[in-house]
């Protein structure tokens, strides 16, 4: 956990920074109807009090950045691995799904279910992010497992390309356009910075075909993976 709160401390410490100077990436891509790009990702879902304290978080920010674009609540995820990182070249029929999916579900098999915490916010240049944190080895188990697993069998993936995904973030909000009310958004931001959000326990993962922004009417689940409960670290 101290790992990914340095993590979390570093981004905001970067993004705040440049945020004082009312600098801000905006995504031009969001609603481009030719952005084709697809990936194939891990998630985990949030849910009960983890999902409405997401939720809640969100309507507190829609209440100074309402012309942003928000995460669908029915899509709000932790990403666990982007196993094929959204490329603009990419089709679902370009890979044997069904052989990705037994893959990763044999390497999730001495992965048991594990608590999630969001705590506070973070950002990036181009996002706010709720903090989660995972008290055990189980998420980084998993993202090892499943990398060696698709290596093992000869499987193409894109993990560490870009980077090494070591939080447990979820992504709440996109800046689309530059602020309009850059003061009050900062305001929040910083109201929220420390603010408990929720937890819940997350026995499941999903395999899944995704765009860059996990939309619903782009998510295709390839699989539901049940973690198993009798399993121990």
């Amino acid at each position: 956990m101290d790992s990914m709160k340095a993590i979390y401390d570093g981004m905001w410490e970067e993004s705040a920074a440049r945020f004082d100077k009312g600098e801000v990436e905006t995504d031009r891509q969001l609603y481009n109807p030719h952005d084709r790009r697809r990936g194939v990702s891990l998630i985990f879902r949030p849910h009960g009090s983890a999902l409405d304290g997401l939720i809640k978080t969100q309507n507190r920010l829609k209440s100074v950045a309402g012309d942003q674009y928000f995460t669908e609540a029915d899509t709000l995820h932790v990403t666990g691995l982007s196993l094929l990182s959204c490329a603009n070249d990419f089709q679902l029929n370009d890979i044997n799904a069904e052989h990705y999916a037994e893959v990763v579900e044999e390497s999730l098999r001495y992965i048991p279910p594990f608590n999630i915490e969001f705590k506070g916010l973070t950002a990036s240049p181009s996002c706010v992010l709720a903090q989660g944190f995972v008290a055990t080895k189980a998420l980084s188990d998993a993202r090892g497992s499943i990398k060696r697993a698709l290596e093992d069998a000869g499987l193409r993936h894109t993990i560490g390309k870009r980077y090494p995904l070591r939080t447990a973030h979820c992504t709440l909000l996109r800046f689309m356009v530059q602020p309009s009310r850059f003061d009050e958004i900062l305001d929040v931001l910083t109201e929220l910075r420390d603010e408990p959000i929720g937890g819940c326990r997350l026995s499941e993962a999903h395999l899944v075909f995704n765009d860059w922004y996990h939309r619903h009417s782009v998510v295709q689940e390839l699989r539901r993976i049940p973690l198993k409960s009798d399993c121990k670290l």
